[in-house]
């Protein structure tokens, strides 16, 4: 069962906020598949602090367009070597697809680990994410041809393993360029 985050939030918000969301979704998102992928598929301005851990520490997006990162999985979908992969991307994004050209949404910023514990390299096979739990902030600023301006999205959010291959992710805080809304906590299933 996939839940979607971004429409879960609390209280109006505009177009184009919601759409730097759902950027913002789909660049962390796609960069977790990223880190997870064998062979490792790069993302277009899209860098990570060490590929040594089973988890980065940054992850960093630097004018990163996010209409390029389908073509950057599509080898994928009839692979079995990264199944994960898949699983992630059809995860996460579930109701979240965005058919974007050229330039309409572009982001900058970064994605830090605070805390992690229970995450090791064999987690991702494993049926059971029990006790698995990361920690992470994020500071993304997007523009592009579908936003008049600048949006920033920023956000400290939990993640707890769970049985059958799921997590949870919490929100612990949120904001839109500077206005705080309330999220809706999500279960995913891979």
């Amino acid at each position: 069962m996939a839940v979607c985050l971004c429409s879960a939030a609390f209280g109006a918000m505009d177009r184009e906020s919601q759409l730097a969301v759902d950027g913002a979704y789909t660049a962390f998102a796609s960069a977790i598949a990223s880190y997870y992928s064998d062979p490792k598929v790069g993302l277009q301005g899209v860098t990570f602090d060490s590929l040594a851990g089973p988890v980065p520490g940054e992850i960093s997006f630097v004018r990163s367009d996010i209409s390029t990162y389908q073509g950057s999985f599509g080898f994928f979908a009839d692979d079995t070597r990264s199944t994960l992969v898949m699983a992630i991307i059809n995860g996460f994004m579930q109701g979240h697809s965005m058919a974007l050209s050229a330039g309409e949404l572009v982001v900058d910023g970064t994605m830090r680990v605070t805390e992690s514990s229970g995450i090791t390299p064999e987690l991702g096979a494993s049926g059971n994410w029990e006790g698995a739990e990361l920690r992470f902030t994020a500071s993304l600023a997007l523009d592009g041809k579908l936003l008049s301006h600048g949006i920033i999205v920023e956000g400290s959010f939990r993640i707890t393993g769970m049985e059958n291959r799921s997590i949870e992710l919490e929100t612990e805080y949120f904001k839109v360029d500077g206005v705080e809304y309330s999220l809706l906590d999500a279960v995913y299933s891979f």
